[in-house]
């Protein structure tokens, strides 16, 4: 058998978006002849956790290394306290302002301890290949050092963009340059790299190199049908309703299950809604549920009292029970924003499609996700932005007009797409 270490900040026990493409890779890695120990880190202060999906873990081992960074310190602090208020509590300017400060990104101070973890682990068995699932990107940091010091050849697993995301990282220009520099360095001395989209593979090449081309595979997210299969029996397929939605006896569940985080905002909805609402277009029946743990800014937003009645917040739930609600709802909101491009393409779409639920996508509409979107009949997608295109798409669905034919593709489930990823890492090694 084959060996990899993997190393992921973002683990189960702790929760979010950021957990699952490893999980999810691991698990499928060892169907194609990988076994697979995980770095990640201890014991750290976070918004949310997901016990459930840990228990999904096809590790052979999980090693933890203490770390400095500011969640990290929190819990110290706090020790006997599971409390996320503070996290939700504080303006996004004022956790911006604090990240911005660090080199690399402020998990820096993971790194001395993550790094002599990782050393002596390589020195004790013998492991094939580094994998480093980024952000945070100090987990490519550590595996660039590591095949400096062992010759180990390394992989890197973009979740999202480094130096090339839309979102600012770096509070002076000194210091995006100087990660900038690292990012070029560390992509020409990786073995290969993932990316979760073919527009990013593109990006990467233009900025640093034509000769990344064959390094670089293009791995989406995808969504596991195991999380489909297991919970209601054979198939959970799901028809939306198209009755009387003007009925308070049949309510209508319009869901997101997600955050809102970067330039992701729920204000241009609201004010669909507030427009709706007075202009009596919104019907009664209709009830909007956002299920996860929200920022403040984002919370002020949905309990804005003229909607009140139409809005339930219902805290984030594990991962098994997230599926369960996307499944059974009537319709499905997604959330990207203009400014993060037409190449941001959210893990959450995939699961979205395998409902077969209709999903009112506000995202770029020459974007990868939209493109996807399409190709699977999905028909209402407009920009996040633009309020009167999310009330014409809401309206027409509550008149239950111009119904379309929806599907899913399997070749986006994370077997397969797993596949692709063991295939690289195959072919690089040789």
């Amino acid at each position: 058998m084959k060996r990899i270490l993997f190393i992921a900040y973002f683990y189960p026990p702790l929760g979010g978006p950021g957990v699952q493409r490893p999980i999810k890779t691991i698990k499928y890695l060892k169907k194609y002849g990988w076994e697979v120990d995980v770095l990640t880190v201890a014991d750290i202060q976070f918004h949310s956790y997901d016990y459930e999906l840990l228990k999904e873990s096809q590790a052979d081992n999980i090693y933890k290394a203490k770390s400095f960074d500011v969640m990290s310190i929190y819990k110290k602090l706090k020790p006997n306290k599971n409390d996320n208020k503070l996290y939700f509590n504080t303006p996004e300017r004022y956790k911006k302002m604090v990240r911005g400060l660090f080199p690399i990104d402020d998990k820096i101070g993971w790194f001395p301890f993550a790094y002599k973890k990782a050393l002596g682990l390589l020195r004790a068995k013998k492991y094939d290949a580094i994998v480093a699932t980024i952000g945070p990107n100090t987990s490519g940091y550590i595996a660039y050092k590591l095949h400096k010091k062992t010759n180990i050849p390394y992989f890197i697993d973009y979740r999202d963009h480094w130096t090339l995301h839309t979102y600012p990282h770096y509070s002076c220009r000194l210091l995006f340059k100087h990660a900038q520099r690292f990012e070029k360095k560390m992509l020409q001395a990786a073995c290969g790299v993932f990316v979760v989209g073919k527009l990013k593979k593109e990006q990467m090449i233009t900025h640093f190199g034509e000769n990344l081309r064959d390094k670089i595979e293009v791995v989406y997210n995808g969504f596991d049908e195991d999380d489909f299969l297991s919970r209601r029996g054979a198939d959970c397929h799901t028809q939306s309703r198209s009755g009387d939605f003007q009925s308070p006896d049949t309510p209508v569940r319009i869901r997101y299950v997600g955050n809102f985080f970067g330039h992701r905002t729920i204000e241009p909805f609201i004010k669909a809604l507030s427009e709706m609402k007075a202009e009596n277009s919104l019907p009664e029946s209709v009830k909007f549920e956002f299920i996860g743990n929200y920022f403040i800014e984002t919370l002020k937003l949905l309990k804005t009292e003229e909607l009140a009645g139409f809005i339930d917040i219902i805290p984030q739930v594990d991962h098994p029970k997230a599926v369960d609600f996307m499944r059974t709802a009537d319709l499905l909101l997604l959330f990207v924003p203009t400014a993060d491009g037409d190449d941001f393409v959210p893990g959450k779409v995939f699961e979205y499609i395998r409902t077969n639920v209709p999903i009112l996508a506000m995202i770029p509409e020459s974007g990868e996700p939209a493109q996807i979107l399409r190709e699977l009949g999905h028909k209402y997608i407009c920009h996040m932005e633009d309020v009167s295109a999310i009330k014409a798409y809401l309206k027409d669905f509550f008149r239950g007009e111009n119904r379309f034919e929806i599907k899913y593709d399997s070749a986006y489930s994370r077997e397969n797409q797993t596949k692709l990823f063991a295939e690289h890492l195959d072919r690089r090694l040789i």
